[in-house]
């Protein structure tokens, strides 16, 4: 597998609505595990502690690692981050803007759904193939890594 770089630059997310993205065939267990290699590399490089998850495109967990050393709220928020992500066809960034905004007078999205940067979704020929979530830094570090993890998927 090509190495992913620690701080891509290339953004992995296409220029269409997401929500035109149907759901497709999900990710499976060694692409995963693959995502979350990238990601971990990435978070070794900045000196964090990581948990990081990946769902396939129903919701449902494929591959989890927590690095030794990261906090235990971490493992719940990175899949709920990821879950936002998969849920919504979109960053989970998406979820924190429309909450801090009032936007659709929306204070509640879902159960097991966190609305802050950290969560990506995973797009393969113009489907939802999944999400990639990942918690333990400050929000930007989360962002970056989940970052790393979506991306590394093109190089599959």
């Amino acid at each position: 597998m090509e190495q992913v770089p620690v701080n891509p630059t290339p953004s992995q997310i296409p220029d269409r609505n997401l929500f035109e993205f149907p759901y497709g065939p999900p990710i499976s267990l060694d692409e995963a595990k693959a995502l979350i290699a990238a990601s971990e590399t990435a978070a070794i490089a900045r000196g964090l502690r990581m948990c990081l998850v990946v769902l396939d495109s129903g919701g449902n967990l494929v591959a989890f690692e927590r690095m030794d050393g990261a906090l235990l709220i971490s493992v719940d928020a990175a899949r709920e981050k990821a879950r936002a992500a998969v849920l919504m066809k979109a960053p989970s960034k998406a979820a924190e803007t429309i909450v801090a905004s009032g936007g659709l007078g929306l204070t509640y999205l879902s159960t097991g759904v966190m609305a802050v940067r950290g969560g990506m979704p995973l797009i393969r020929n113009g489907q939802v193939i999944g999400s990639f979530g990942a918690s333990g830094g400050s929000l930007e570090d989360d962002e970056h890594i989940s970052w790393v993890g979506a991306t590394a998927l093109r190089r599959l």
